[in-house]
């Protein structure tokens, strides 16, 4: 993902891999795609991959029509005035993850209260605060990516792109 400039380029791998590894629970494979880590590094990760797969967790890996949606929810993001996360990176994430609930229909927990609020304010969800997380719910209809194609005209002119290998 390539921002001209106006943000350090991303690039991203193995999200359909590693999703699958953790639905099927494949703990050798996944042992095996860390190994070249260090002990502290491969130990860490192997542990949280465990409580995710004991936990029978679905793993919802980024997609093509992810990107374009998490495009402009980043440009929206940024239009309405909240500060990005010290890290680029943690707020391109928020929005890759927005936009993954957006086009399968499903409901996003978060304690990520910016990222509640946002959604709130930018979509229609009506987010929920429960105790420690917000819910934010997406019907299953495409309401919110046709929301979202609509208002950006179907295409992002910001100079932006990126590329699917």
């Amino acid at each position: 993902m390539d921002f001209n400039n106006e943000f350090p380029s991303v690039v991203e791998y193995g999200h359909l891999g590693i999703s699958h590894l953790i639905d099927t629970a494949n703990r050798v494979i996944f042992s095996e795609s860390v190994n070249h880590l260090s002990k502290r590094e491969r130990k860490d990760l192997v542990g949280k991959f465990t409580f995710l797969a004991e936990q029978r967790v679905e793993c919802v890996p980024v997609k093509a029509e992810c990107v374009p949606i998490a495009f402009v929810l980043l440009k929206r993001l940024i239009a309405r005035g909240f500060n990005l996360k010290g890290d680029f990176r943690n707020s391109l994430n928020d929005m890759l993850i927005l936009g993954a609930a957006i086009t399968r229909g499903a409901d996003l927990w978060t304690q990520d209260e910016l990222l509640a609020q946002f959604a709130t304010e930018e979509l229609t969800s009506k987010v929920k605060h429960r105790d420690t997380h917000y819910e934010i719910p997406f019907q299953a209809s495409g309401d919110s990516i046709r929301r979202v194609s609509r208002e950006s005209k179907g295409y992002i002119n910001t100079g932006w792109r990126y590329a699917l290998r």
